[in-house]
This record gives C-alpha cells, structure tokens and sequence, in this order.
C-alpha cells in the first residue's frame, strides 16, 4: 500500500478536478454576456463545487462525512458535465472544445465512484 496521503493537494483527482475547473471558468469566460446569470453562473459554480466538496470532504473526521462529500463532488462533477453538453447543443461552445474538459469529467466521477465505494466498504 504505501504512504497515507496527508494532503488533498496530493489526491490525483483533487489535482484533476482544479484542472477542470480552470477549463470550465475558461469557457465560461468565453459565453455571450446573455448567458452571464444562467448558464455562466451554473458552470462556474459547479466546477468550483467539485474541488472544493473534495477538500471539505478530506479535512471531515469520518469515512462517512468524507464519502458523503465526495458524492457532492460527484453530483456537481455530473452537472458541469451537463452543462457542458448544453452550452454544445446550444451553439454557444464546440464539441471540440467541450471534449477535454468532458473527458475529465468521466474520468473524475470514475475516480470518485471508486473513493466512494472504498470508503463504504
């Protein structure tokens, strides 16, 4: 097994999701001034939620408090991910800009799924 992890900085998918918020608040940066309080405010939050429901999550006392956070993480991670796909559908990005950042999505709620099922067992 190896060394206990003693800081979140040092969780693979803390390090991904910060990667995929910066991507998120990228393209959201980039939506019409029209989408400023639906649809850039949603983004926006939900990338931000992700790594933050991680942190809050790792510094809590118990496997369930911890796991109970990384479902939020996990919930949030699913909405940005919808997000994403709409803001596509709506013309407001590409796929081939959506395509990075919703493939760290995927591979974020894997990861998190997996922490999940660890810290209920």
């Amino acid at each position: 097994m190896g060394e206990p992890i003693k800081r979140v900085e040092d969780l693979k998918v803390y390090q991904m999701s910060m990667d995929l918020g910066v991507l998120a608040y990228q393209i959201a940066d980039g939506l019409p001034d029209c989408d400023r309080f639906g649809l850039v405010s949603q983004i926006r939050k939900s990338a931000l939620s992700i790594p933050s429901n991680i942190a809050e999550g790792f510094s809590r006392g118990s496997r369930a408090d911890y796991a109970r956070f990384l479902g939020y993480a996990l919930t949030s991670c699913r909405e940005l991910e919808t997000q994403l796909k709409f803001a596509v559908r709506l013309g407001r990005i590409t796929r081939e800009m959506a395509a990075t950042p919703l493939d760290l999505c995927d591979q974020i709620q894997r990861m998190l799924n997996t922490l999940i099922r660890r810290l209920s067992s």
